[in-house]
């Protein structure tokens, strides 16, 4: 888990409000959020191994992984989105005190009881990269956000396409990679192949069947199955010709629309 879904608010692809975003965000405070004393912060992902060992020796290629300062930014961003600026305001605060004196944001921040002897302080800087760049920038990206009241790297064309005009995809892509067992019924199916391929395909269990070619739009192949009106319940089954090494796929594929 990781708090990374917040982008699809921040580039206008969900709406903050959308349902999926509000149970995502319950998951992620409740796994990765941590409370430190300049406020809350969170971790780069469950399992992180990246950071100082519990008592406090260095990361040695194992390690637990501390909160980040720059994902309370990137918290801050979705907070203005949701119309809460108090709360943005709150959470710049947070990357500002995780610093120790000399305004450099570190990558970490230590997250456990006082080590003074090895000098690391909950909430302050652990021995993590400092500073972090990536963390300066996301800073003086909410400082420019907040003065605009509202995020000033959104996209206005997602914004228009999927929260204004709520516009749906329409295909639904299968890959080698990403073999899907199921799809949503009303869409196209896109298999999306490595070589140009021709692809055979049936509805009824290979009573019939039919054939589609692979074309190459963006340097990868797609083919397109007119799959969307196809009702709930239905089976596409489907193999691949390849045509540069002329041979049969050997195997077939299917997918159930539901």
């Amino acid at each position: 888990m990781s708090p990374d879904s917040l982008a699809l608010v921040r580039f206008g692809l969900r709406a903050p409000d959308d349902p999926r975003i509000l149970s995502t965000i319950k998951v992620i405070d409740a796994l990765l959020k941590v409370n430190l004393p300049q406020g809350p912060c969170w971790y780069r992902y469950n399992g992180d191994g990246y950071g100082e060992h519990a008592d406090g020796s260095p990361f040695d290629g194992t390690g637990i992984g501390r909160a980040w300062p720059l994902l309370a930014g990137e918290r801050a961003h979705y907070e203005l989105a949701a119309g809460r600026p108090q709360m943005a305001e709150d959470l710049l605060k947070v990357i500002e005190l995780s610093t120790e004196g000399g305004r450099l944001i570190p990558e970490q921040v230590w997250d456990a009881p006082d080590i003074t002897a090895l000098e690391l302080f909950r909430g302050k800087p652990s021995g993590s990269a400092c500073p972090l760049v990536w963390a300066h920038s996301e800073y003086i990206k909410l400082r420019r956000s907040l003065r605009d009241g509202r995020i000033f790297d959104q996209p206005p064309q997602t914004v228009q396409r999927y929260l204004v005009e709520k516009q749906k995809a329409t295909y639904f892509e299968w890959r080698f990679n990403n073999k899907c067992r199921s799809m949503p019924q009303g869409k196209n199916l896109r298999l999306v192949l490595p070589f140009p391929a021709q692809v055979h395909w049936s509805i009824d269990g290979w009573k019939t069947a039919q054939d589609a070619n692979s074309r190459d739009p963006l340097g990868v192949y797609v083919a397109d199955l007119p799959t969307d009106q196809l009702t709930s319940g239905r089976e596409i089954v489907f193999t691949f010709y390849w045509q540069q090494e002329q041979r049969w796929e050997g195997a077939d594929y299917s997918v159930l629309v539901e």
